[in-house]
């Protein structure tokens, strides 16, 4: 679902002047020559008029607007496949068809996005003004997305230097204590390219429901300590130094500050807040094609340091009680990357394609908690070829292996032996006809834990496991896809994903449990899709998700996993009417969901909820965007873990200045 029939935008009454970065005299125009792959995305999107592959979806800028994201968590929502809560530390985390965040690879421009520690990241601190798509590959589509991807992968895509707009700026508001701000420019020259950009996003608190119940930790109205201050900022410059050779240099920074919503029924509830969050990353990419040779190298760190400090009351004032804490965490991450691709056409029609990684990663962390400070480290290697062959108009192979490696470091009490995962990949695809393509895969994955996993003792709740080993999972799919004509598209994929060594807790005695390699489950699923583009100003989809996620081990004192719906619906409507009005609306309904009490272990289940979003835009002038857009329209009290509510009705007002000049 896209933006319908927007045209280049002419000059605004001089906003250039608010970056001062812009010369009237240049002519923003792409650097001769052919375009290398972007090096930062795998999936190339094939003939529109091709059955899509209904294990990778690609949500275009233009969509990304149409659904009123404000992060690019908010951006994952809108998929059948892909269930979001927000977490104890009030971080907005995913499950991918059952998966949790930690089990998919997390890539922003193809390079890891998680915190060494943690093995995730919030994406909600990623705001959507850097985003030009995101790709989400469920499953085992592809070996060529690095290491952890026992799920699936999502690879988070910004605008490259050069391509957008010469100048966006952007302003929404709820109230005087809730906005965003933000401004983008991106200009080229002859072979050079750049961006610069730049915002702000604060909340001053959000509202709960009308219909939330309150309780002793939280009365009506607004959230306790939702309160949040986000600020980004980055440059990118790409050079065209020879004919279909560019390289690109990217910086990002990440800051802010944010409260930890507590917990709404729990008899001790914690006050958390994270008084420092910042992020910094910087890649240096190249990209050439010789030939039929494709290729890029990309070396790329990544900074993060957090204080996360816990008080004794929701004034956040004093740090008296043994509940209170004062703990800072540095992680670093230094990789680099080289991919290959080959293609070649041999005899009897037949093609193939030659794709491989090879990449490394160093990861540390640095903490400082109670007056001691660990050092953890380690590295992890990863080598995955992949060959694809088209054997004529009908049938199609893929063939991949993939191989990780973790080499301990200076991990403590660590088994000093290193630790590999091996994930052979076969898929078999067939067009009985143009319009109809069934595809058969099989492939295994591995995940190493995060650091956080093995360390972590909970506040002397949790016995530490330096050992703790990879889950690995088998995957069987079936995907059959339609195009009956060119303004449809049916999809259906079918999938069993079997776990092994799946990590849980396991319970000590004494109030003391221990993450250990003792579980097995399995994730069978169907989702099915439908896309509609009947008239150039109407695009609509439809998709349903169900979920079977359960423990198959003995131990397991409930079969079914928790906080994974069993079904899941998304019904999202575009429409541009007028050459001024577009109108745009999404419904998702998430069915029950069991979890376990945290505190007294006993097991319950969510209800259905019902999310109703609507965004109204109209267009004044080509330079100007003016939207109303509302959240959570119906009001509906949705719990995204148990005692962890979500936003009330939100309504947002927001204008959009853009320029451009000729690109002729």
């Amino acid at each position: 679902m896209g933006r319908l029939d927007r045209q280049p935008l002419g000059w605004t009454w001089g906003l250039a002047a608010v970056l001062g970065l812009a010369a009237p005299g240049l002519a923003q125009e792409s650097p001769p020559g052919p375009a290398p792959e972007p090096a930062h995305e795998t999936v190339i999107v094939a003939d529109p008029a091709a059955p899509r592959d209904p294990n990778v979806t690609r949500i275009s800028r233009d969509r990304i607007e149409n659904q009123g994201a404000r992060t690019a968590a908010e951006v994952l929502e809108g998929d059948p496949g892909i269930s979001a809560t927000t977490g104890s530390r009030g971080e907005r985390i995913f499950l991918i068809r059952g998966f949790d965040q930690r089990q998919a690879a997390v890539l922003l421009d193809g390079m890891p996005a998680y915190i060494p520690y943690d093995g995730q990241m919030d994406l909600g601190m990623v705001p959507v003004e850097l985003v030009d798509h995101v790709t989400i590959v469920k499953g085992p589509a592809s070996v060529v997305y690095g290491p952890n991807g026992l799920g699936g992968a999502v690879n988070v895509v910004t605008r490259l230097p050069g391509e957008g707009p010469l100048l966006e700026v952007l302003e929404e508001f709820r109230d005087a204590s809730t906005y965003r701000l933000a401004g983008y420019h991106a200009l080229g020259a002859g072979p050079v390219a750049w961006q610069v950009f730049g915002g702000l996003d604060q909340i001053g608190s959000w509202p709960l429901s009308a219909s939330f119940r309150p309780t002793a930790n939280q009365g009506p109205g607004n959230r306790l300590l939702s309160d949040s201050r986000k600020v980004h900022g980055g440059a990118g410059l790409r050079v065209r130094v020879a004919p279909g050779h560019d390289l690109r240099l990217s910086l990002l920074v990440l800051d802010g500050e944010r409260g930890v919503p507590p917990s709404t029924t729990e008899i001790q509830p914690r006050y958390w807040r994270f008084t420092e969050w910042r992020a910094f990353g910087a890649s240096l990419v190249h990209e050439g094609v010789a030939g039929p040779l494709g290729m890029d190298e990309t070396a790329w760190v990544r900074l993060y340091d957090n204080l996360l400090d816990g008080y004794d009351d929701a004034t956040c004032t004093t740090q008296d009680s043994p509940r209170a804490l004062h703990s800072r965490y540095r992680d670093r991450q230094f990789g680099g990357r080289v991919r290959l691709r080959y293609r070649r056409d041999l005899p009897r029609n037949v093609s193939w394609t030659f794709r491989t990684w090879i990449g490394a990663q160093h990861e540390q962390h640095d903490g400082d908690s109670g007056g001691s400070s660990p050092t953890w480290s380690r590295t992890l290697v990863t080598l995955a070829p992949e060959s694809e062959f088209g054997l004529g108009p009908r049938w199609g192979l893929l063939a991949a292996l993939q191989v990780d490696v973790e080499v301990p470091g200076s991990l403590p009490l660590q088994d000093p032996r290193t630790t590999a995962g091996w994930g052979p990949l076969l898929s078999v695809r067939w067009s009985p006809i143009e319009m109809v393509r069934v595809q058969v895969t099989g492939a295994r994955r591995t995940r190493f834990p995060s650091l956080k996993e093995r360390f972590s003792d909970a506040r002397g709740y949790r016995l530490p496991n330096p050992t703790l080993g990879p889950e690995s999972a088998w995957h069987v799919g079936l995907d059959v896809s339609a195009r009956p004509a060119r303004w449809v598209n049916v999809s259906v994929a079918a999938w069993d994903a079997e776990v092994d060594d799946l990590i849980d807790r396991v319970a000590l005695g004494g109030g003391i449990d221990q993450l250990q390699n003792l579980g097995r489950g399995r994730l069978l699923g169907v989702e099915a899709a439908v896309e509609l583009h009947p008239w150039r100003y109407l695009d609509a989809r439809l998709g349903y998700a169900f979920l079977d996620a359960r423990r198959l081990d003995a131990s397991a004192t409930h079969a079914t996993l928790p906080y994974r719906p069993a079904h899941q619906a998304v019904m999202a409507i575009a429409s541009a009417p007028l050459s001024w009005l577009e109108v745009s609306t999404q419904v998702r309904v998430v069915g029950p969901r069991d979890y376990q009490d945290p505190e007294t272990r006993q097991w319950d289940r969510l209800p259905t909820s019902v999310t109703w979003d609507a965004r109204l835009e109209v267009r004044p002038a080509r330079w100007l965007d003016l939207w109303v857009q509302a959240r959570n329209l119906l009001d509906a009290d949705i719990q995204s873990e148990y005692g962890f509510p979500e936003p009330g009705r939100q309504v947002f007002l927001g204008a959009r200045f853009r320029s451009s000049i000729d690109r002729h």
